[in-house]
């Protein structure tokens, strides 16, 4: 029988010290992004806004870090499988910004002869294959909503989503078309919220709710009240 070895502990704590480091250089933002604007909660986005919380923790950092690898993985496969596909190439992001709200893309590709936003998502093999079911607006409304206020700034009436399944890397893709509606609506109600002097109502009346447990504003937003204020 082989003894395993026992992890490194020395590596993994020397890698999250130098995480931690990083981490603690990050600044809140000084607008509200577009991929958050389809968050369903109005107090959440209040928050993100008002008083974000700065991600500390080496190993969510590591998640975000691996997604950016894999978007230019996906951008590197599509651009050698004949797709002209324009990008950030180290100068500076491709985005918008209008006020307080504002956004980077991951770049715009040309399909059959017109432009389309380019988005790339990465999923568990869960989330991923509930996207592939039923599409990403059902599955992931927040990512939808993103892309609607994308092109509705990018002046580009269809968006090309990617996502690629983390688990075991099969690609799904499909075509959202531009919904002016959408993009105005969740763009004016962030515009609002930004503009907000004192905590917008709670989307659920308790902090049991599922959705509410998995919020990172969880405490902030009841502090140590269970009823709706």
């Amino acid at each position: 029988m082989i003894k395993l070895k026992k992890p490194h502990d020395e590596l993994v704590l020397n890698i999250d010290n130098y995480l931690k480091q990083k981490l603690e250089q990050n600044e809140p933002r000084r607008y509200l992004g577009g991929s958050v604007l389809g968050k369903e909660c109005d107090r959440q986005l209040y928050y993100e806004y008002h008083q974000p919380i700065l991600n500390k923790d080496p190993r969510i950092e590591r998640i975000f870090n691996l997604g950016h690898l894999l978007e230019s993985y996906v951008i590197a496969l599509l651009k050698f499988s004949g797709y002209e596909v324009y990008h950030d190439d180290g100068t500076g992001q491709y985005g918008f910004k209008d006020g307080k709200i504002a956004g980077s893309i991951d770049g715009v590709i040309i399909i059959n002869g017109e432009p389309h936003l380019l988005e790339i998502k990465s999923a568990s093999d869960k989330r991923f294959n509930e996207m592939v079911k039923v599409g990403v607006e059902q599955s992931d409304p927040v990512y939808y909503v993103q892309q609607q206020v994308y092109m509705h700034y990018m002046d580009l009436k269809k968006s090309c989503f990617v996502a690629i399944n983390k688990n075991d890397s099969s690609i799904h893709s499909e075509i959202i078309e531009y919904d002016r509606m959408c993009a105005e609506y969740y763009i004016n109600r962030g515009k609002e919220i930004v503009e907000m002097t004192s905590e917008p109502e709670r989307k659920y009346k308790t902090k049991a709710f599922w959705k509410c447990k998995m919020c990172s504003y969880r405490e902030k937003c009841w502090d140590g009240s269970n009823e709706e204020s």
